[in-house]
């Protein structure tokens, strides 16, 4: 059930194993390849975890590691971040000089410092942000189900940000 432009594979690797030797006259003999296969899927639907993986045992597969999950909307959450960062500052700046009896200025500088969680899973993961997520529908439900096998988290999305003004 999902598209193929969403299932892209990444490393494929072959291993030969071999039965040790018993001395020297006796050869290693080769017992069996070993096939690793990495794949990367993207469901745009978390509910639709469960449907997907299942299945999977059937086909054989025995191990999936490195499950990480990503949202679309990190640059919504990003902006709403920095924008509540903007704020804080001002009054911040307000507050300080306010108690120091100095008129505040126009903002002559602003320098953004922005960070997020960036788990490896002992993998390079890329330049991109992940993280378990929730998903939340317009009503505030939680989109999963009580059925599901997924733990889903939230992403933490900060900002910070330094403002200088000139003062009077």
């Amino acid at each position: 059930g999902v598209a193929e432009k969403y299932i892209q594979t990444s490393n494929v690797y072959i291993s030969p194993n071999y039965r040790n030797r018993d001395d020297e006259k006796n050869a290693a003999a080769l017992l069996y390849y070993e096939l690793s296969q990495t794949l990367t899927v993207t469901l745009e639907d978390i509910s639709k975890y469960d449907k997907l993986i299942y299945p999977l045992l059937d086909l054989g597969i025995n191990r999936v590691e490195y499950l990480s999950f990503s949202t679309s909307k990190l640059r919504v959450h990003r902006d709403e971040a920095r924008l509540a960062a903007v704020k804080a500052a001002q009054e911040k700046a307000k507050l300080l000089t306010d108690a120091a009896g100095i008129k505040l200025g126009k903002p002559v500088n602003i320098t953004e410092h922005s960070s997020q969680y960036r788990p490896s899973y002992g993998r390079y993961r890329g330049n991109y942000a992940v993280q378990n997520i929730s998903q939340i529908d317009d009503s505030g439900a939680d989109m999963l189900s009580d059925e599901s096998s997924v733990s889903a988290g939230m992403i933490s999305v900060s900002a910070s940000v330094d403002i200088t003004y000139e003062v009077q």
